[in-house]
């Protein structure tokens, strides 16, 4: 039951009456929202950014058109997605050094290649997590431990850089209290390179 209260609109209060006479069971039509989804889903991809939950939202919408049902319940879906977003929950994360030629490690490479190559083009790049564990906090315990090692050995800033086409990438290093600082050497000038620093002596 919705309760506009006195204080609410008119348009509100008949919001509220639609809702509490007309759709109790919190049902949407199926098809639309899939097709919503979709182009979420695709906007998400197209701007490099990590969608878990778009994409779940999606492969729930899609299982209940292949099942025949043209309604949704949505107390169930935020349910699910609730469920799926607590099992990706950050950490807590074991963090141990792995061979550059452990198997591992090479299949990570080989697919942070292709999706950098597909943003960039060939060429050489750098470290980065897997888009299965973008957003649970993987890449900020694996910084943050390099941040440690850094400061045993005399470092007073850490000094990162990524793309232009990788505005995940940018986010994240803001958002971790790294700010934007000039390139340098060979790669001063560069239009599609961008770098960060942040030094290590203030604390998070």
């Amino acid at each position: 039951m919705l309760d506009a209260g006195p204080m609410a609109s008119v348009v509100s209060r008949g919001k509220a009456q639609k809702l509490t006479d007309d759709d109790l069971a919190a049902q949407a039509a199926i098809a639309d929202v899939l097709k919503n989804a979709r182009l979420a889903e695709t906007a998400a991809d197209a701007a490099g950014s990590a969608h878990p939950l778009i994409t779940a939202s999606r492969e729930l919408y899609e299982s209940a058109v292949a099942d025949g049902r043209g309604e949704l319940d949505m107390i169930g879906v935020i349910a699910v997605l609730q469920a799926r977003a607590d099992a990706r929950a950050p950490g807590p994360w074991t963090l141990e050094l792995t061979p550059f030629d452990d198997s591992d490690a090479d299949r990570l490479r080989q697919g942070q290649r292709q999706e950098l190559d597909a943003r960039y083009g060939s060429g050489d790049h750098e470290p980065g997590a897997a888009p299965s564990v973008r957003g649970s906090g993987v890449a900020s315990a694996v910084l943050r431990k390099l941040e440690e090692h850094a400061r045993p050995l005399g470092a007073r800033r850490l000094v990162l850089e990524t793309g232009t086409a990788q505005p995940d990438a940018i986010r994240f290093y803001q958002r971790e209290g790294y700010a934007p600082i000039p390139l340098f050497g060979s790669y001063a000038g560069s239009d599609v390179l961008v770098r960060f620093g942040r030094d290590l002596l203030v604390p998070r």
